[in-house]
């Protein structure tokens, strides 16, 4: 008996969450109208050489970093990360 009423109840749940989903006009397929958009953040991604790459974002020098599984270094530490007063 508690399976049923446990599987009617789960069934309610699926198809109540269905049909308020099929109502939603923030779900489905979006498509970007560029005259109507302005894009305030844009990053440039450049290829240098083999596996190394230059990221762009606007705001100050490009970071290049190398993909090849390591860490790489942060070009932003000074403005970011503080430790004790002193940067790095």
């Amino acid at each position: 008996m508690f399976k049923h009423a446990f599987l009617l109840l789960s069934l309610t749940c699926l198809a109540a969450g269905a049909a308020w989903a099929a109502h939603d006009p923030m779900l489905g397929d979006w498509k970007l109208n560029p005259q109507k958009s302005k894009l305030i953040d844009e990053m440039q991604v450049m290829s240098l050489a083999g596996n190394k790459y230059s990221f762009d974002f606007g705001g100050g020098p490009p970071e290049t970093i190398v993909v090849d599984g390591t860490d790489q270094p942060e070009n932003f530490r000074d403005d970011v990360c503080r430790y004790g007063g002193e940067s790095g």
